[in-house]
């Protein structure tokens, strides 16, 4: 499988065409000296003494710049892996805003919740949205056009295991904002991802903040925005927080368009594909610079648990101590 090259420009991924081409053999020695020097550098912080790291930040990507578009109500960095309950029933997708004021009026504010899905090898199979209501595996709470004192659309991932066989593998969430005002001015709109019981989901108290697993707060100055993609095979979800493209009539945004689906294609085969610098592997640098590495976390100084949803990342501590 080719893996595209994207770049991040303000919050908006692009792929763009190899120019340049590195044998492997030259990139490992290009990574040997960068590695090297880093080490070299961390040596000059204090001792770390005896360090316990758990496997799981071998999913969490180093961050290279804080500015993302959206916030994560749990600190997490773009392109990170977490995995959820396998023994989920439900996955539920959610959007909650309320309508914002501006020059002293209120205005109705019209958000849209959808769920995209592709197969294994990334191509794009169908999605569910208020113009495609009714799917097989899927449940939609139904469109809300305005939202005086606040609203709530969500999306249930009923059956996992029958999806699967259907083919599907991945499965997008992404928010749209129907009539042209961008998240930044509406600055109300939260989204996530619940994971439920089968009884849990048909229940009229529709959302548990207990069964929350994953919440973000969405600011980016851009109409439409994808935080989410659950690969229902590995039971993980990977924080994307992409925006796509601002077109010049905001109308053409408020479905997904045929020009979309390749450029989806194409980004996502890159977050799911590339291979990252990890968090496991900066702490792992300095532990050989200036600690001991152990194994039991019962005797370690400096202890990273496992990350899930009752442990999130320590990323402030990681920022100040470790880069």
């Amino acid at each position: 499988m080719e893996i595209p090259r994207v770049v991040n420009s303000k919050g908006i991924w692009r792929k763009i065409d190899e120019t340049i081409f590195l044998s492997n053999e030259l990139i490992e020695d290009l990574a040997e000296v960068v590695r090297d020097g880093i080490k070299e550098k961390l040596k000059e912080k204090d001792e770390l003494k005896k360090v316990f790291v758990d496997e799981s930040y071998k999913n969490i990507v180093v961050t290279t710049s804080e500015k993302d578009s959206n916030i994560s109500l749990r600190p997490m960095t773009k392109g990170s892996k977490i995995k959820f309950n396998s023994d989920a029933e439900v996955l539920r997708f959610f959007v909650g805003w309320k309508n914002f004021e501006k020059d002293g009026l209120k205005i109705r504010t019209d958000i849209d919740l959808s769920a995209i899905y592709f197969d294994s090898e990334f191509k794009f199979l169908n999605s569910i949205a208020y113009y495609n209501q009714v799917e097989e595996g899927f449940a939609f709470s139904g469109d809300i056009v305005d939202a005086p004192s606040g609203a709530l659309e969500f999306i249930d991932i009923c059956d996992l295991k029958k999806i699967k066989e259907k083919g599907i593998n991945y499965i997008l969430m992404t928010i749209r904002s129907y009539n042209g005002f961008n998240f930044k001015e509406i600055n109300s709109v939260f989204t996530g991802v619940l994971e439920l019981t089968k009884e849990e989901s048909q229940d009229r108290e529709n959302m548990f903040s207990s069964a929350i697993s994953q919440g973000f707060q969405i600011l980016s100055k851009n109409y439409t925005t994808s935080t989410i993609l659950v690969d229902l095979q590995k039971s993980e979800y990977i924080w994307i927080d992409m925006n796509l493209p601002v077109s010049e009539n905001y109308r053409e945004q408020n479905r997904l368009q045929n020009n979309e689906i390749a450029y989806l294609e194409d980004v996502l085969k890159y977050f799911v594909n590339k291979e990252y610098m990890t968090m496991h592997d900066l702490i792992e640098m300095n532990v050989k610079a200036r600690g001991t590495k152990v194994f039991d976390k019962e005797v370690a100084d400096v202890v990273f648990d496992k990350i899930d949803v009752n442990n999130p990342l320590p990323l402030a501590q990681i920022l100040a101590d470790f880069y």
